[in-house]
């Protein structure tokens, strides 16, 4: 199938994502581990953190395509945190890690909200969620 080649590791069909740059702020070894390794294996450029001052530290002055947070990005030091990067990338994509495996959605453009992937379905669930975020802001924006 299609659908199936798209998300295959190795796959020239997500060639566009590769260079794609995402940074991951996770507190949970296994769970950033994981979610490195699968980002990764189709060519994502990932840059990970455990917490959200080390990952200002870690970015500088950049600004990733992609945010994958294990942790609300609407309150607190991760809030003010997504607002810094919207002002480097202001087509930044946001998409929180959550306990709840029935949770995942993805956001909607322009809505601010971010999109939600659960820890338990990530093997299957994160890179097709980065994917439909970076179409969401990269391909249906017409640019």
């Amino acid at each position: 199938m299609q659908l199936e080649m798209l998300f295959t590791p190795g796959c020239g069909a997500m060639s566009w994502m590769s260079g794609r740059s995402v940074l991951l702020v996770e507190a949970h070894e296994p769970t950033r581990v994981l979610a490195h390794r699968l980002m990764h294996e189709v060519g994502m450029a990932v840059d990970a953190a455990t917490s959200v001052a080390q990952a200002r530290m870690l970015v500088g002055e950049r600004a990733p395509d992609v945010l994958v947070i294990g942790q609300p990005s609407e309150s607190g030091d991760a809030a003010a945190f997504v607002d810094l990067l919207r002002t480097r990338q202001p087509r930044l994509r946001v998409i929180e890690l959550v306990d709840d495996d029935d949770a995942f959605a993805f956001s909607l453009p322009g809505s601010g909200r971010p999109g939600r992937v659960g820890r338990g379905t990530l093997a299957r669930t994160l890179v097709p969620a980065i994917s439909e975020e970076v179409d969401a802001a990269w391909l249906g924006a017409g640019s």
